[in-house]
């Protein structure tokens, strides 16, 4: 097995997913047949039993770290233990559901400019999810994908402008500025000619940075709508709600502060401000959904096992 060229390394960062994650891998290897592939799973010190991985899935290159070192730090680690010319970045509550591995490979082997693949991403009811994206602006915070003028207005001109994924452009492919780091195909050599992730982001908007700078290095990321998958949005983060919620918040401004050119930056003072204000906002209706979370996680689990034995597409 170790004498056969691996095409993809699929790399999943588990942090108290591991149910979540186990049925992850059995989607890829129930709908990537057509490739050879490697799974790296690097766990950021779970308490849920990790190694339980193994059982469901031997063969699997687990990495079990002491400590939780942040996403981007796991992502760089697992890079290398592996070499393959493509990558697959996977969220553990991330299904691969249709177009096998190989159609994006293929489109990534004739388009040596793309750096990125994002595949079309669905939600758990199959609606569109707000996966390819402009660059984060003043403008995403008050019509972003879960925005309340989004919510209120859903389909207005500003949010389709923002998400390039709501608008049918009629192609399976065209050039986005960023998509969702839930599921990413990377071409190694671009990743490693920026040097990987940027670890000040210990979790979120890590993908929209990585997108950023591959642009900037002269590479192109592109939507693919042949390739599906469908993300349980929130289950691999709900084990530490309060935490993934600032860690969203502090990131959201790092990119800003990052990205935004010096005359954008005076307005830094109301970014903290409207940042401060949507953090309490969410806090507070997170400890009111709380229980709610805990009476329907068993019935999503058994959900998202119906959903990969019923999902077994191939590229059309």
């Amino acid at each position: 097995m170790d004498k056969i060229l691996k095409v993809v390394d699929v790399i999943i960062v588990n942090f108290n997913s591991t149910d979540y994650a186990i049925q992850s891998i059995s989607a890829i290897k129930r709908i990537s047949k057509d490739v050879p592939f490697k799974i790296v799973v690097f766990d950021n010190a779970s308490a849920d039993a990790p190694e339980r991985i193994l059982d469901f899935h031997p063969g699997t290159n687990l990495i079990l770290n002491s400590s939780n070192i942040g996403y981007s730090r796991a992502i760089n680690l697992a890079l290398e233990t592996c070499s393959s010319p493509y990558v697959l970045i996977l969220n553990p509550d991330t299904f691969i559901s249709g177009g096998p591995i190989g159609c994006v490979i293929e489109y990534l082997e004739h388009n040596r400019s793309i750096g990125i693949i994002g595949p079309k991403i669905l939600e758990e009811d199959g609606s569109i999810q707000g996966s390819a994206r402009r660059y984060p602006s003043l403008c995403t915070t008050m019509f972003g994908r879960k925005s309340l003028l989004t919510r209120l207005f859903p389909g207005n001109p500003i949010t389709k402008r923002e998400f390039f994924c709501f608008n049918d452009t009629g192609f399976h492919a065209y050039e986005v500025d960023w998509v969702s780091g839930a599921c990413m195909f990377i071409r190694r050599k671009a990743i490693e000619e920026i040097k990987g992730f940027d670890e000040d982001y210990f979790l979120y908007w890590e993908d929209a940075d990585l997108c950023k700078r591959m642009n900037d290095a002269g590479w192109k990321t592109v939507y693919y709508t042949k390739a599906i998958a469908t993300h349980f949005v929130g289950k691999s983060s709900d084990t530490a709600p309060i935490q993934s919620i600032g860690h969203f918040h502090h990131s959201s401004y790092k990119y800003f502060m990052k990205h935004s050119n010096k005359l954008v930056k005076w307005v830094a003072p109301i970014v903290i401000l409207g940042l401060s204000i949507r953090y309490l906002t969410i806090i507070v209706s997170t400890f009111v959904n709380r229980k709610k979370f805990l009476y329907i996680q068993h019935k999503i689990l058994n959900r998202i096992q119906f959903f990969i034995v019923k999902n077994n597409h191939r590229c059309p």
